[in-house]
């Protein structure tokens, strides 16, 4: 089993990592020790060790034999085979042991594997943390492979859905009345059909975006302001426009056209800004 660790966005529940749930050793005991004593494993240790006694008490009854023979054979000069067979009977009897000893190591790590079996197939598993759920390992690779194979701008839920995640990104859509701006900050939403990424718009559309923005800003001053506005840089082009004087005079221009020149830019230009600041 595995448990998927989840995070709640915008209303869903998107998986963040996997992680292995915690067993309840007591509870999962109570339901594997019946099934375990009654498994062929612990019955095959049971009897097994059922003859390992049943040798030693034949173990002690030929040292009680021994004993006693070599008691008569001090006592009444009994017969030496007598002490001879008490002493190979003890000897074979210890052999036996030895045997049915080794043979038990087999059996027990068979019984250990059952009980593991027992304890991963009837696991009772502590309650879940809130964002997490145990699910079943196939579940868990099933969902793990749909993670490997997602796209730059998808997460995936725990119910298995590709969800799209564009979020932080911002995009441009031009349409009839101009260039509209979809910042996503939401999981689930995807961009506008035909809108544009920021960073793969081109100089000529940034230029359109931004004069689109400065247009509406200017629509949003008071009368006032945009007066003002409009006349400091109208005041900036006659700056500018007597510096192009200076400088095409110094360049060998005549005097009478190098005004003319500068005075027929600074005029051109004082047209667009009269038109840019004028609210029709």
């Amino acid at each position: 089993m595995k448990t998927i660790l989840t995070k709640k966005i915008d209303g869903y529940d998107i998986i963040t990592g996997f992680g292995t749930p915690v067993i309840d050793p007591f509870a999962t005991r109570e339901i594997v020790w019946p099934k375990l004593f009654e498994s062929a494993e612990t019955k095959a240790i049971i009897s097994k060790k059922t003859e390992i006694d049943e040798l030693n008490k034949m173990l002690k009854d030929d040292e009680k034999s021994e004993h006693l023979a070599l008691m008569n054979g001090v006592l009444l000069n009994g017969n030496k085979l007598e002490i001879e067979k008490a002493k190979d009977d003890h000897k074979r009897h210890k052999i036996m042991i030895e045997e049915r000893i080794k043979e038990l190591i087999p059996l027990n790590n068979a019984y250990e594997e059952k009980r593991k079996a027992l304890m991963i197939e009837h696991a009772v598993y502590f309650q879940p943390k809130a964002g997490e759920e145990i699910i079943t390992d196939e579940k868990a690779a099933e969902l793990s492979k749909k993670i490997m194979a997602l796209g730059e701008n998808e997460k995936l839920s725990a119910g298995g859905k590709t969800i799209p995640d564009y979020r932080g990104k911002v995009y441009f859509l031009k349409g009839s009345t101009g260039w509209t701006e979809q910042k996503i900050d939401m999981l689930g939403v995807v961009p506008e059909k035909g809108a544009i990424l920021q960073s793969d718009l081109t100089p000529e559309q940034i230029g359109e975006i931004s004069e689109q923005a400065n247009k509406k800003r200017i629509e949003g001053l008071t009368l006032t302001d945009r007066e003002a506005e409009k006349n400091g840089i109208i005041d900036s082009l006659a700056g500018q426009a007597a510096d192009m004087r200076s400088k095409l005079e110094i360049q060998g221009v005549s005097p009478a056209k190098a005004l003319t020149d500068s005075k027929k830019w600074y005029e051109t230009e004082v047209k667009k800004v009269e038109a840019k600041y004028s609210i029709k």
